[in-house]
């Protein structure tokens, strides 16, 4: 028997024969379909310390997760004749961290420019869990996010790598490049900034080198700040950015999604 599924404004008809059978909201209908697929996002392996995972399309969001431990970093001096840049003078320094988490959005593999940095005194468990303020250069409240993190300049596309790859090279950069004033010269103060008051320990490059030598576990007493928000609440707030508008509610304005489709085809 014919089956044909006709669109016509906002309702899918089923019809067997010529006769129509049901209809359905073409809104609905999509959500439904969309509801049947299977999303794979890897490809390969999930990375080491992946905690969540969130999809959209070809969105994808990342929670990333450090354990404690003693870092050597390169940190801007007090007596740097630049804040950043070529002629900024950096020091090496043995620094305790807590738990650090970071929360990267991804689309097509590549970076979005949605990539956020929190501390916490335990693993993540659960979607609910609340995230703390960090005091790191390069971590500001910038570009509509409560502590973006500065990953613009990268060295390299993470495009064509692994997710493993992705997130070695995001982890690298993370701790790797230097630590300095860029994000106050252009977004805001950095957490670095706004938190020197918050504990003896942590209030200046040498405050903080002497706690982490004394006791690489003394970042799990400070008294950081909360941000206010769960893990969850930040993966849906940038998958957010992402997300395409709601599914079309009529026939013309899948019409125009269609041709849309058809029209990235055409430049492949």
């Amino acid at each position: 028997m014919d089956v044909r599924i006709e669109i016509e404004g906002e309702t899918a008809t089923c019809k067997q024969g010529g006769i129509a059978r049901f209809s359905a909201p073409v809104a609905d209908f999509l959500s439904a379909l969309t509801a049947r697929r299977d999303d794979a996002p890897f490809l390969d392996a999930i990375p080491e310390g992946t905690r969540f995972i969130r999809s959209h399309g070809d969105s994808v969001v990342l929670v990333l997760e450090k354990k404690p431990t003693l870092r050597t970093v390169r940190w801007l001096a007090d007596d740097s004749p630049s804040p950043y840049g070529p002629k900024a003078r950096y020091k090496k320094a043995r620094l305790a961290f807590p738990f650090v988490v970071l929360v990267v959005v991804f689309r097509g593999g590549a970076l979005t420019g949605q990539s956020q940095c929190f501390y916490r005194v335990s693993p993540l468990a659960a979607p609910s869990d609340e995230l703390l303020l960090p005091n790191l250069y390069n971590v500001a409240k910038a570009y509509d996010q409560d502590c973006w993190v500065c990953l613009l300049n990268m060295e390299e596309s993470l495009e064509p790598l692994s997710w493993s790859g992705k997130v070695d090279a995001i982890w690298n950069h993370i701790f790797g490049a230097s630590f300095n004033k860029s994000s106050e010269e252009h977004e805001g103060m950095s957490y670095w900034s706004v938190m020197r008051s918050l504990d003896p320990r942590v209030a200046s490059l040498r405050a903080w080198k002497k706690a982490s030598a004394k006791d690489p576990y003394f970042v799990l007493d400070v008294p950081w700040k909360p941000v206010g928000k769960s893990i969850e609440t930040v993966m849906e707030e940038m998958l957010e950015t992402r997300r395409m508008k709601a599914f079309p509610p009529d026939a013309t304005s899948l019409a125009q999604v269609l041709n849309g489709v058809r029209k990235q085809k055409a430049k492949r």
